[in-house]
């Protein structure tokens, strides 16, 4: 069983930084990550807001629960050192619904099929 990752204190202060950094210099960013509670979600469109950025929130989600589960327990580090989750650490974790009064906007794009998942989201930015 891998360790529950978790996220330093720290690491999305650290890449909201990066993101503002990026964005002031006029270079567009997309961050995948997963945002679990109002106040990551927060701290995005307090980003978005100093870097001057619209801000495109997506919330993917698979309703096949037999499917996610073989997704998360197929899943492979993408880089040396890094733990993933397992399923039962996943299903563990602290979800609040998103509220677009508090959150935000959003886009929800099911991700049954992962291309129609990437044309829609696609479709969604700007410029598309």
């Amino acid at each position: 069983m891998s360790a529950a990752p978790t996220a330093a204190p720290t690491g999305v202060p650290a890449a909201t930084l990066t993101v503002v950094s990026n964005l002031l210099l006029g270079i567009d960013v997309v961050v995948d990550a997963v945002n679990p509670v109002p106040e990551a979600r927060a701290g995005w469109r307090a980003a978005a807001a100093r870097g001057g950025a619209a801000l495109l929130q997506v919330e993917t989600w698979l309703p096949d629960a037999d499917e996610h589960r073989r997704r998360v327990e197929s899943r492979t580090p993408d880089m040396p050192g890094q733990l993933v989750p397992s399923w039962d650490e996943v299903a563990r974790q602290p979800w609040a619904l998103w509220d677009e009064v508090r959150d935000g906007p959003r886009a929800l794009v099911a991700t049954e099929d992962s291309g129609a998942a990437l044309a829609a989201v696609t479709a969604l930015s700007p410029g598309a």
